[in-house]
This record gives C-alpha cells, sequence and structure tokens, in this order.
C-alpha cells in the first residue's frame, strides 16, 4: 500500500490467526531501500479475541453532480523563478487563491505538471476539508484511495479528480504540497471559505 508524508490508512489484522510467539513485522520501503516499522509479538490472551465487524462503517460518497464549481490546480516546478507553484504562482500570505462557499461541493482536478525528464512527484493536501477521489488519469481509485483522503500523490503527468463539501467552517485554510520541501519552496496556496 503506497503512501506519501501524511497520508494515512486505516488497518485492520486479526491475530488470532497467528499462534502464539509469532512475530509480525511491518515493512516499508523508501526509494527501494526496505525499513522496519513496527513488529507486533503475538502473545497468548487472557479476555479472548474481540469479533471483527463483518462490515466496516459505510462510506457516503459524494455525487459529482451536486458539485457546481469545478476548480483546475497545475503543481510544477517553475524552473525560471526556482519556485514550486501552483497555477504558476508561488505562495503569497497576502493572497487568497480561491473562495469556496460554506456548505458547497466542489470538484478539484489536480494535475502533475511535472515531465518524464524532471519525474517529481507532488502529494496535495487540503486543509479543513477532506475529499474522496472520483478519479486518477480518468481511472476509478485503488481499494485503499476509495474512503476520505486529506492527501492525495499525483505521479508526474498525473491528473486526478476530487470531490469535497465545505461544510464545517468559514475562514482562511492553506492548500498544498506536502512534502515539505516543495511547500518551503513556495507550493503552497489559501483558501478562503466565505459563509
Amino acid at each position: 500500500m503506497p503512501l506519501a508524508p501524511s497520508e494515512r490508512a486505516e488497518v485492520i489484522i486479526d491475530f488470532g490467526k497467528y499462534p502464539d510467539g509469532s512475530q509480525i513485522v511491518l515493512n516499508s520501503s523508501v526509494f527501494g531501500t526496505p525499513m522496519r516499522l513496527l513488529r507486533f509479538d503475538v502473545v497468548k490472551s487472557t479476555s479472548g479475541h474481540p469479533k471483527l465487524p463483518g462490515k466496516l462503517v459505510p462510506i457516503q460518497r459524494l455525487k459529482e453532480s451536486q458539485a457546481k464549481v469545478h476548480r483546475d490546480f497545475q503543481l510544477n516546478l517553475d524552473l525560471a523563478k526556482g519556485e514550486m507553484v501552483i497555477n504558476g504562482k508561488s505562495f503569497d500570505p497576502d493572497r487568497i487563491d480561491i473562495r469556496p462557499k460554506l456548505g458547497s461541493t466542489e470538484v478539484w482536478t489536480i494535475f502533475n505538471g511535472e515531465t518524464p525528464e524532471l519525474p517529481i512527484p507532488h502529494v496535495f493536501h487540503t486543509h479543513l476539508v477532506r475529499f474522496q477521489i472520483l478519479d486518477r488519469d480518468g481511472n476509478p481509485p485503488a481499494p485503499f484511495e476509495s474512503g476520505w483522503k486529506d492527501s492525495v500523490t499525483v505521479m508526474p503527468g498525473e491528473r486526478v479528480r476530487i470531490i469535497m463539501r465545505f461544510a464545517d467552517f468559514p475562514g482562511r485554510f492553506l492548500y498544498h504540497c506536502h512534502l515539505l520541501g516543495h511547500a518551503d519552496a513556495g507550493m503552497m496556496a489559501t483558501m478562503f471559505v466565505t459563509p
């Protein structure tokens, strides 16, 4: 399951099928280098094993037909300026880039404008609002990406469409690339959710 910085996943593991004394290791691979992250030691339970639910909490899918606003965002390195930009602009804390309405549903298309010569992935992250992935280059999201998210990896040349509802709070919030060096280099913008 690929996860980038700030991406999260909920995983249920049934340790009941492993004998006492088993060690299950959660590994990660960063740029092909394996790393041990966590080890689970299976021990005899004194309280019994809780029964896993047959079905998890259902996810109510947002409907694209509810979206009245569609926005496009291109993420890329501007070589001439030496800045990481969203829609050609680097971060300006005094600028409001978009103004979603509280209660509205929007579809955003995030395009990673990097080229094969400069294959830089970006991790698009929204503050305040979580979203669902509609598709990646027209294909449905993978099962591990079909739930609620607030970060999504977008590979070079890839286009990811997301849908969100601004339901909770008005005010000023950020959206940006969650790779720290990219945000520091300007790949960040401000939205003001209006009541």
